[in-house]
C-alpha cells in the first residue's frame, strides 16, 4: 500500500484522514457485535482478535453517572473518552484486539450504580448492542440516570 506521500489526490479532491485518535462516537457500526471491534483500527491494525480483556486491566475509575455536590455535570463526556482511550491502550499491552462484545462488556463493567443498572437493562432490551451505541445512549440519558 502507498504510504500517504505517495498517494494520488486530485487537485481539488479533500484530503482523507488516515487514522483517527479515538472513534467517531457518532458513526454508525461498523461491523456486529460480536465480530471486530468499532474502535479505530489505526494503533490496532495487525493484532489478532483473541485477546482476553479484564476488568483490572482498565485503571479508569467507575463511573456511576451521579453529579457530585457543586459539580456541573456527571462528567460522561470525559468518561466515555477515557474509556476509549483506555480500551485502545490495554489493547496494545495485551498484544490482541478485543471483539465488539468484549469491548460492551468491559465498558458495561466500568459502570457503577445508577448507570450500570440503566445500561444493564439497556442490553436485556437490546442483545445487539453495540460499544458505540452504549456509549452515546449513556451520554444522552446521563441527566436522567443520575438520581443525586
Amino acid at each position: 500500500m502507498p504510504s500517504v506521500s505517495q498517494r494520488h489526490v486530485e487537485p481539488d479532491a479533500e484530503p482523507t484522514p488516515v487514522e483517527p485518535d479515538v472513534a467517531d462516537l457518532s458513526d454508525p457500526p461498523h461491523a456486529a457485535p460480536t465480530g471486530p471491534s468499532t474502535l479505530p483500527a489505526g494503533p490496532l491494525a495487525g493484532l489478532p482478535f483473541d485477546g482476553k480483556p479484564k476488568r483490572k486491566d482498565l485503571p479508569i475509575a467507575s463511573f456511576s453517572g451521579r453529579t457530585q455536590p457543586h459539580g456541573f455535570d456527571s462528567g460522561v463526556h470525559a468518561f466515555r473518552k477515557r474509556f476509549l482511550k483506555e480500551l485502545v491502550t490495554v489493547q496494545l499491552l495485551d498484544g490482541h484486539r478485543f471483539t465488539e462484545q468484549q469491548c460492551l462488556a468491559l465498558f458495561i463493567l466500568c459502570l457503577d450504580g445508577d448507570a450500570s443498572v440503566y445500561m444493564n437493562n439497556v442490553q436485556l432490551r437490546q442483545p445487539d448492542l453495540t460499544l458505540d451505541q452504549a456509549g452515546a445512549l449513556l451520554v444522552n440519558d446521563a441527566s436522567d440516570i443520575d438520581h443525586t
